[in-house]
C-alpha cells in the first residue's frame, strides 16, 4: 500500500463538528471543526494548524535511521493478538494494514508498512508521545511532524490537543484529517478510517 493511500485515512473528526472553510491555491475546502478547551486555550482547525507549522523544518537528515523495524516479529505478534504494549513501547494499528511505534519517553515514533516492516515515516514531537508518567511527562498540547523515508521530507504535521483529539494536516497546510479517539474524519466531514490503541493511555502507562 502506498504512503499517499495510508495517510489519506491516516487521521479524525468530531462527532459533533462546525463546518468552516479556508483557501489554499485558491480553492476553498470546507473543513469540519471542533473547538476543544485545553485550559484557556480554544483550539480549531486554523489554530490548530498555525501551530502544527510553526517553526517546522521542510527536510530533515534521515541518515543512521533503519529502515526495518528492529522487532518487527514482535510488533505483529502483538498485534494480532490486540495488545497495545510491547517491552516499553506503545502499538497503533491501523486499518490500512500499518501501524505506528511509540517508545516510551522518545519525541521520536516511527510508522511502517505492516507487510514487511518497512520504515515508512519518521515523527519528530516537541514532548515524549509516550509517557508512563513517571520519568517522563507528555505535555499538551503536542506538535509533531512527518517526515518521509528515506528522502526526510515533511509530509504532514499533526497537533495533538487532548488524548482524544488531535488534527492533522498536509504539508501544505490541508486537513487530511481530524481524529477523535479512534475514529477518523476527512475535510469533508466523511470518514477516513479506524485506529486501534493509540488514543487509549497513548500519554500514560497503565500500573
Amino acid at each position: 500500500m502506498s504512503k499517499g493511500i495510508f495517510f489519506k485515512a491516516f487521521n479524525l473528526v468530531a462527532i459533533t463538528a462546525i463546518a468552516t472553510s479556508f483557501t489554499i491555491s485558491g480553492i476553498t475546502l470546507a473543513e469540519p471543526t471542533m473547538l476543544h478547551a485545553n485550559a484557556i486555550k480554544v483550539w480549531n482547525v486554523d489554530s490548530a494548524r498555525q501551530e502544527a507549522f510553526n517553526g517546522a523544518q521542510g527536510v530533515i537528515d534521515t541518515w543512521g535511521y533503519s529502515g526495518k523495524d528492529p522487532n518487527y516479529k514482535l510488533h505483529k505478534a502483538a498485534i494480532s493478538k490486540n495488545s497495545r504494549y510491547v517491552l516499553d513501547s506503545l502499538i497503533t494499528n491501523f486499518n490500512t494494514g500499518e501501524y505506528g511505534v511509540s517508545k516510551k519517553c522518545d519525541v521520536q515514533s516511527y510508522y511502517y508498512d505492516g507487510s514487511n516492516g518497512g520504515l515508512l515515516i519518521i515523527q519528530v514531537n516537541t514532548s515524549a508521545a509516550f509517557s508512563d508518567g513517571k520519568s517522563c511527562d507528555s505535555n499538551l498540547p503536542v506538535r509533531g511532524l512527518r517526515y518521509t523515508f528515506p528522502e526526510g521530507k515533511l509530509f504532514q504535521a499533526s497537533f495533538t490537543v487532548s488524548e482524544d483529539e488531535s488534527f492533522v494536516y498536509a504539508s501544505n497546510g490541508t486537513l487530511i484529517s481530524h481524529w477523535i479517539k479512534d475514529k477518523c474524519f476527512d475535510a469533508n466531514g466523511s470518514s477516513c478510517g479506524t485506529r486501534k490503541a493509540h488514543y487509549e493511555g497513548h500519554w500514560k502507562q497503565p500500573e
